[in-house]
């Protein structure tokens, strides 16, 4: 394992759920970007590739709600959360399936947005 490896992985390790949180939107939002970069240069099977990773992330993101936690209000947060992970994962299988940016554009900005908003949550942590 190299240096920039152990360090990925003690930042994992020693990470609080929310910061993890933070790090997936992050990992998923530059995997996207680097898809974006790759289908603009035609390398598909790498873009592909990138495209499933962030697909992968947010998929894990979704199925890892708790609409019991925080009552009323976390149910309604939940079901917004589920919503934006549903509308971001269509425009990656668009942008896959597709091969136009469109789709990796919306994903981008829908996970940036809710990143925005966790990293409220995480400075208030």
């Amino acid at each position: 394992m190299n240096a920039t490896q152990e360090y990925r992985r003690n930042a994992v390790m020693t990470a609080s759920p929310e910061k993890l949180v933070l790090m997936m939107y992050d990992a998923a939002i530059n995997f996207s970007r680097q898809a974006r970069a790759k289908m603009e240069a035609r390398e598909v099977a790498e873009c592909g590739r990138l495209i499933g990773r962030a697909f992968n992330i947010v998929s894990e993101l979704r199925v890892s709600l708790d609409a019991d936690a925080g009552g009323p209000e976390g149910r309604t947060i939940a079901s917004n959360l589920d919503r934006l992970y549903g509308f971001a994962m269509d425009g990656l299988l668009r942008a896959n399936s597709r091969r136009t940016p469109e789709g990796l554009d919306e994903a981008i900005s829908i996970l940036s947005t809710v990143r925005e908003g966790w990293q409220g949550v995480v400075a208030g942590v």
